[in-house]
Order: structure tokens, then C-alpha cells, then sequence
């Protein structure tokens, strides 16, 4: 693959450097006529390709004699030219396909930001001696193009992205076919983006006054020209501010013009030809879908969506190629959860322009993934190896912070100064568990990052492991490990629990102070801070309890997350006999919940919500829903078990977070974004909004590209066509490409858990196991196949195995592979109560369960009215076939 990539990227230099010229573009011949004009003191001699300019970086222009006139650069020439070769052609200052997520652009009404194949960024005036001009359009993807991505891409890539062209000849052919400007060279250093491209033109045969570049104001970034050399005429004399490049020998083709000026061809239909290659539309959707399976040997939970819509085989899909693709990346020899997939394709960042390459960017495992996938992983794939090695390697990485170096303590922790860490601090996990001082900067006086959001997730998920494995007192929980510091997996579940109520006490806050991007690292050197000055320099312990009172580092995700993890380790505690203990988490856990009403909601008693982090990085800000998708740990999936105080206040947020401009499509995030409000929307019954979403999830997972395979090249990236993107990136006409990373964790899994919350099967209580399918159009049933849950057995907890299949308003069937000791079943949802008391009636009538109707969230406008069927004790086959459920 390593091979055919280079032979590709080659090709396609050539094939970009390529003129319409029948004579080859390589040939070389000798001028003399070329000449650079002199516009800044700092230029040097660079090239491009063969062609000479006199140019510099545009932070190092001195004495430049250029004029600017509020969006527009005017450039002095003096001089006629047969040919203008003009070098820079990128949109400066701006080279990206769009902003980063923490500029929050799905919640704004203009999209400045936005630049793909096509976009317009202003006109180049050839201004001549006559008062005549001719105008150049600056086209991306004609007469500009980006450098970043192409040429320098971000996160230390190290490589060019360039698929789907470098795979596809044909595609290569319609780039070269579109693209006006040349280039040179493959990877270049960030400071060579003056010098990549020029583009080669032929302008009247009259004295050019200047060259004018008009800027489009309501784009980000200028256009660059950082250098002009100019091909005399012959007989021509040089004015004094040109400079000669004397006898250069250069290859034909790079002097071959693009057009002339006063006749520039139309550039549309081949700029449509090649952004309908690179971008995704409507109409590219599959019609038909061919369903993927599992796997031969795999083990795990299938979940199918039906649905008379192509949606409902798309979202079967996508459960399980990101299901085998967790599997895959998810190690479990080791527990070590990474957050990308080996050779993943990488869409070139959060500013992408829909280019990619296939090398995996994130290796490391982040905390916060530990609910996003890793839930998903040790729940839905049968690996009971997993349920230990996760436990395990997170443990190992809870001693990094620590007051001390002694390596029996904990891993290496040479990075931080340890003399600063609180001697009573207990250990805690980091941003990035397996790099724990991988920070931008420091924002406390505690050395590294406090990210309390990913160090609760992870107690949570260690607790989600224990109970899978049956809730063990025993060995397990008690027994020393060598490769942990010697330490039991009952103490680390202490000590990582410990540092939350130590925070709470070190901050004298009731709500849970956290760094990372959900406080947007502080902005500590914006305008307006989150954190009064040096406050990570400040060892005074009266001020320094002053700063956290004066911070503003306090959200409601890092609060609910500790409050549950605290709940979870009460639950551990209580089995380990330590009532005492369980108690003092209890009551922490307490202290968070009226903190963050007291101090997380905003707005009026009768409409309160959760506010939202100023400086968070998330795209949609979905964070503040956190009640809602990360209640089925202990709270399950039915609404009316939730909060009280809490859930009235996340029903406000979520009607507040559906009503934002983006719609139904928040999917720059596909888990930050869509796939929490996805999962929001379902727990909380608003089936409406829920179905809508479900269908942006199936659309915009969607890179047609990725339908492609030619196994004469070994070529094959059907693997990645169902695979969750990080984000996606739609455009003002409505066509969408993927960016960052394909296989994400972070964002995989909440999407997944959406798709999963669709299931709804609920094993929060270990008494019962509690069925809440939801079936929101366009789908209208669903098959679910392997679904694990543990249930109690006299006074054990065993796992359980259960299949159910149901269509709305048809009948259903479920099968368990051994008798759950209670069962409830909730059907709906009913645009009216009538239909769901005749519906409960015609059950009740039946005998053996308990019925009821309740009222909750709403479906085609209307409340939502559903069906109990509860108490169906000692079951292992059950089937409903009442007409109209």
C-alpha cells in the first residue's frame, strides 16, 4: 500500500504539472527573458517548479511597495509582459475548508469560515498604462488552492492528504483538467506556503500599470501573491524594478500561460466535475443497501433497523462496522482502549477540506472515551478478558500524578514537578491517560491537567466492568497487582474516588472544578480569562482558595460525572462491607447534586437550564445535556426514573439545544454534536426530533468515496464506508465531506450509544430487565440480536442473552437464553391516549403482567403516550401480537 501511495502521489504531480500543450511538459529549454519584479526589500530568489520569483514570507515583507486601501493590495509593475507568472495563489491567512470546532459556527447565522471547491475570494485586476483592466476570478480549485491539507496537514500528520485522487486516475484526471495553478513539490514546511503554487498567465500586449488584488470580504483570508516574474516581450527593456534572472534553463511546460486575460474560459463546469468528486450530495446516497455482517467468530450485540427508507439498512450498517472497528481497536490483552483504528483514514483535521489519507492519528487513549466507547465495548462484545485488562491498564495510569518519583509508585512521572503536587492530593487520570502531562499549558497551581470529566468516566466505566463480571467482593477486587504498584483493583476504585471529594474540599466548591477543552483550557490568554492572573504560579493557600473562588471553571458534564462516579463507588463500598464509606460518597455526591442547582442552572425557576461553557471546544455545546445521555448507568433508560430537580431542567436545555440553528443536522460533531443530542432526544421521548437526527446520523456518516475497490492495486476502502467520522462539514448548497479523524472514539461512541439507545434495553436495576424500544420514523421496527444483560439469580448477578424482534404496530417476540427473574416492556409510542388505553386493554385482558399507559416526551406533534407491560416474572419466551401495537 506504502508503494502504490508514493506511485500514486507522484503521478499526480505529473499529472498536475501537465499543459494542454501536445508537447511534453517535461522537456526543458533555455530562456533569457525572465525578469522578477523587485516588490519587497525582503525577498530572496525562490522557485517554483522552474520558474524564478523574488519573493518572501509574507511575516518577513520589509519596504514592500505595496498599497492597501482597506481590502484591497495594489502592486506597482511598470511593464508590459508576454507572460505574468504570479506565485502564492492560496487563500492567506485562511487556508482551511472551515474554523475549528471552538469557534461554535453550527450556532451562527453567517458562515464566513466556510471555503471549498468553487468559492469565490476575490478578483486579481490587471491594471494597464490605457486606464484599461482585465479581471482574473480567484476560484478554489481553479486559480487557488489550499496548501494546509494538501501540502502541510495538521496534527504532525506527516504525510500529504490526498485520497480519493491518489487512488483514482480518473479523478486525478478531472483535478489536473480544473486546476489553472501549478505546484510544486509533495510535503512542505508550514513556511513554504508563499512559494507552493503560481499561476501562469497571458496578459494584453499593452504596459501594465499594477496588479490589484480585490479581496472578498465576506471570506476569511486574502489572496496571496507573494511574487510576479514577468516574461518580457521581445525587444522589451527592463524598467529599473525588475530584476534579471539571466539564462535559466527551464521545463517548457511550467511556461506554458493558463489562459489569457482578456479571454478567461469558463470555469464552472469543471469546478462542479471536480467538487461532485470530493463531496458528498442527497442524490449520492445509495438507493439500495447491501447489509454487512459481523465478523465470522465475533461475539457481540446486532442491532437492525427496519425501516421502508434506505436510513434504516444504513444505521445497520453503521452499528456494525463501528462495532467490529471497537473490537478491533480495543485491545484485549492488554485493556489499552485507542482512540483510532490502525490506518484509519484521517480527513486532514478540523479544518479540512475533504481530502484524506489512510494512517490513524490518535493512538493514545483518552479518558473521557472510557464512557464514550469503551461502555459499548465491554457491554456488547462478549470478551470477558476485556472486563479485567481495561480495569487493569487504567489503574496503572491512575499513580502518574503523584508527589513523588519512586518508580514503585507509580509510571515515570519526570515531566511534572513533583515538589508542587499537594503531598494529600490522592492520584487522579489526565486528559490523555497514557500521556498525562500531554497539556497546552498550565492553568493551576497543580501541576498537569485536572480533566475530571474523562477521570469520572473512568471510575464509572471501571464500576460498568464490575458489574458485567457479576459485581465480585472476592479475589478480584481485593488481590494485589505487580504490574499495578501493588495495589488492588479495591483500592484504586478508593483512591481514584478519594481525589474527587479531596477537589471539592481543596476548591471549597459544591460543584467540580475540571480543565481541558469542555472550560476550553481556561482561555487563559484571551482577552477575558476563566481564571484570575497566575493563578498556576500562586502558592499563598488563602489566595489560592480565593482564585477557585473566583474562576470560572465550573461546568455541569464534569459535575454530573463526578456526582455519578461517587454513586458508583457507593455501590462498590456497600458490597465491600464498608458502609461507613459508602455513606461519605454519598454525601459528596449530594453536595454536587445542590451545587449544580444551586449554581449550574440559568434562566427562571419555571425554565431553568443547564448553562452552557463559554470556551468549550464542542461544536453544539451538547455537553450541557449530560443528564440525559449519561443516565443509563445507574439510571437507565426511562425518563420517570431520572432526577426529580435535575431532569425538569434537562428537558428545558434539550428543547433550548433542538431549536438552535443547525436543526436536525449538528453533525460537525458526530458525537460531540448529533450523537449526545441523538441520545438526549431518545431518553427523553421526543421521537420527532429523535427520528430526524437518526436520519442525519445515517446521511453524514456517508463518504460515497469510500464505495471503492480495485483489487488489481490491492485497493479496498469499503472497510471505512459505514465508519463514524469525527465530524462533517456541510456546505451552503448542501453537499457535506467528512473531516478529522474516521473512527474517533470520542465521537464514535455516542453515536453509537444513540443508535444503541434505540434498543433500549435497561439492566440499570439488578432486579429486572426493562425493554424500551424506540422506533421514531422513518423506522418502524427493529431485530436485536445478542443483547447482554445482567440480572440477579437468587443473590448472584449473571449475565443473561436476549434476542427481540418487534414492528411497530405488529407483533413481538423475544427469546432469552434463560429465564429473566422480571421483565418489563414498554411499547409506543401513541399519538393519543385513547389508541393506548384500547391497545393496554386488549393486553390486559391477556393476564400475567401488570399494564399501564403513561404519558411522555412527544411523536407526530402530539404527546406520547406508551404502553407498560410489567412484572412478567420467570420468563424466557414472551411474544405480543395485539393488533395496532
Amino acid at each position: 500500500m506504502k508503494k502504490f501511495s508514493l506511485f500514486c502521489s507522484a503521478a499526480l504531480l505529473l499529472l498536475l504539472s501537465t499543459t494542454v500543450s501536445a508537447q511534453r511538459p517535461d522537456a526543458r529549454t533555455s530562456v533569457s527573458d525572465l525578469y522578477g519584479l523587485k516588490i519587497e526589500s525582503g525577498d530572496s530568489l525562490v522557485f517554483c517548479r522552474t520558474i524564478p520569483f523574488l519573493a518572501a514570507p509574507v511575516s518577513k515583507r520589509e519596504n514592500t511597495v505595496r498599497v492597501r486601501n482597506g481590502a484591497d493590495e495594489t502592486i506597482p509593475v511598470g511593464s508590459p509582459a508576454r507572460t505574468l507568472y504570479l506565485l502564492g495563489m492560496i487563500n492567506d491567512g485562511w487556508d482551511s475548508g472551515l474554523a475549528h470546532w471552538g469557534e461554535h459556527f453550527e450556532l451562527r447565522e453567517t458562515r464566513e469560515d466556510q471555503v471549498q471547491i468553487g468559492t469565490s475570494i476575490g478578483e486579481i485586476e490587471i491594471r494597464y498604462a490605457d486606464g484599461s483592466s482585465d479581471r482574473i476570478p480567484m476560484i478554489v480549485g481553479s486559480t487557488i488552492w489550499f496548501f494546509n491539507q494538501w501540502k502541510n496537514p495538521s496534527h504532525n500528520a506527516g504525510r500529504v492528504i490526498r485520497e480519493p485522487f491518489a487512488s483514482r486516475p480518473e479523478y486525478m484526471q478531472v483535478l489536473r483538467d480544473a486546476l489553472q495553478v501549478r505546484e510544486t513539490g509533495e510535503y512542505m514546511e508550514a513556511g513554504d506556503s508563499y512559494r507552493a503554487y503560481y499561476l501562469p498567465v497571458t496578459p494584453r500586449e499593452l504596459p501594465i500599470e499594477s496588479i490589484v488584488v480585490h479581496n472578498n470580504t465576506e471570506k476569511r483570508g486574502e489572496i496571496l501573491i507573494s511574487g510576479i516574474t514577468l516574461q518580457l516581450p521581445r525587444g522589451a527593456k527592463p524598467t529599473e524594478r525588475l530584476t534579471a534572472f539571466g539564462k535559466r534553463t527551464v521545463m517548457k511546460g511550467d511556461l506554458q500561460p493558463a489562459f489569457a486575460t482578456d479571454d478567461i474560459p469558463d470555469f464552472g463546469p469543471k469546478l462542479e466535475a471536480l467538487s461532485d468528486i470530493l463531496y458528498t450530495s442527497l442524490d449520492d446516497l445509495p438507493k439500495k443497501v447491501e447489509r454487512i455482517d459481523f465478523p465470522q467468530g465475533f461475539k457481540g450485540t446486532g442491532i437492525r433497523f427496519l425501516s421502508d427508507s434506505v436510513e434504516g439498512d444504513m444505521l445497520s450498517n453503521i452499528w456494525v462496522a463501528n462495532l467490529t472497528n471497537i473490537d478491533e481497536k480495543f485491545d484485549p490483552a492488554t485493556g489499552c482502549f485507542y482512540e483510532t483504528g490502525v490506518g484509519s483514514p484521517f480527513y486532514g483535521g478540523y479544518q479540512g477540506i475533504g481530502t484524506w489519507e489512510p494512517i490513524g492519528i490518535y493512538r493514545e487513549p483518552y479518558s473521557r472515551t472510557s464512557d464514550h466507547y469503551v461502555r459499548q465495548a465491554l457491554r456488547c462484545i462478549d470478551n470477558p478478558q476485556r472486563l479485567t485488562s481495561y480495569v487493569d491498564y487504567c489503574d496503572k495510569w491512575l499513580y502518574f500524578y503523584r508527589a513523588d518519583r519512586d518508580p514503585q509508585n507509580g509510571p515515570d512521572n519526570g515531566p511534572i514537578d513533583v515538589s508542587k503536587y499537594p503531598k494529600d492530593a490522592p492520584p487522579h487520570w489526565a486528559f490523555v491517560m497514557n500521556g498525562p502531562a500531554a497539556i497546552p499549558y498550565e492553568i493551576n497551581e497543580i501541576p498537569g491537567d485536572e480533566e475530571m470529566e474523562g477521570h469520572s468516566s473512568t471510575i464509572v466505566s471501571r464500576w460498568f466492568a464490575w458489574k458485567q463480571l457479576g459485581k465480585p467482593t472476592g479475589e478480584w477486587l481485593t488481590e494485589t497487582r505487580d504490574s499495578v504498584y501493588r495495589k488492588s483493583r479495591w483500592q484504586s476504585t478508593k483512591d481514584a474516588t478519594d481525589f474527587i471529594c479531596w477537589l471539592l474540599d481543596y476548591t471549597g466548591r459544591d460543584v467540580v472544578y475540571s480543565e481541558g477543552e469542555f472550560t476550553g483550557w481556561a482561555a487563559k490568554f484571551s482577552k477575558i480569562s476563566q481564571i484570575p492572573k497566575n493563578m498556576d504560579t500562586e502558592i499563598d493557600p488563602r489566595k489560592i482558595r480565593d482564585n477557585y473562588a473566583n474562576c470560572d471553571m465550573y461546568e455541569v458534564y464534569a459535575s454530573y460525572t463526578s456526582m455519578t462516579a461517587l454513586l458508583c463507588s457507593a455501590e462498590m463500598a456497600e458490597a465491600m462491607g464498608d458502609t461507613a464509606l459508602a455513606e461519605k460518597y454519598r454525601a459528596y455526591a449530594e453536595r454536587i447534586r445542590g451545587g449544580m442547582l444551586r449554581m449550574l442552572a440559568v434562566g427562571p425557576d419555571h425554565d431553568r437550564m443547564w448553562r452552557v461553557a463559554r470556551n468549550s471546544v464542542l461544536p453544539s455545546l451538547q455537553d450541557c445535556l449530560v443528564q440525559a445521555w449519561f443516565s443509563l448507568y445507574r439510571e437507565g433508560l426511562d425518563p420517570q426514573r431520572m432526577d426529580e430537580d435535575l431532569t425538569p431542567i434537562t428537558r428545558h436545555t434539550l428543547r433550548r439545544q433542538l431549536n438552535q440553528r443547525y436543526g436536525d443536522t449538528p453533525v460537525l460533531g458526530m458525537g460531540y454534536g448529533i450523537g449526545w443530542l441523538t441520545h438526549s432526544a431518545l431518553v427523553l421521548d421526543q421521537m420527532d426530533n429523535a427520528g430526524r437526527l437518526l436520519v442525519s446520523i445515517a446521511r453524514y456518516t456517508y463518504d460515497k468515496n469510500m464505495n471503492y475497490a480495485d483489487s488489481t492495486r490491492g485497493i479496498d476502502w469499503r472497510k471505512w464506508m459505514w465508519i463514524i467520522p469525527e465530524g462533517a462539514n456541510i456546505m451552503p448548497d448542501g453537499r457535506w465531506y467528512r473531516i478529522c479523524d474516521l473512527s474517533n472514539g470520542a465521537n464514535q461512541g455516542p453515536a453509537m450509544n444513540a443508535l444503541e439507545i434505540c434498543a433500549g434495553v435497561d439492566d440499570s436495576r439488578d432486579d429486572r430487565v426493562r425493554l424500551l424500544p424506540r422506533i421514531p420514523d422513518p423506522l418502524n421496527g427493529l431485530e436485536v440480536t445478542g443483547a447482554r444483560v445482567m440480572t440477579r439469580s437468587g443473590d448472584r448477578l449473571e449475565s443473561a442473552t436476549i434476542d427481540y424482534a418487534y414492528r411497530r404496530g405488529q407483533r413481538f417476540t423475544l427469546r432469552c437464553d434463560k429465564p429473566v427473574p422480571a421483565l418489563d416492556i414498554r411499547f409506543g409510542p401513541y399519538t393519543g391516549q385513547a389508541e393506548a388505553d384500547r391497545i393496554a386493554e386488549a393486553v390486559r385482558a391477556k393476564g400475567g403482567a401488570d399494564v399501564r399507559v403513561e404519558r411522555s416526551g412527544s411523536f407526530h406533534g402530539q404527546p406520547a403516550y406508551w404502553v407498560w407491560i410489567e412484572n412478567i416474572t420467570g420468563t424466557q419466551n414472551y411474544e405480543v401480537e395485539t393488533p395496532g401495537l
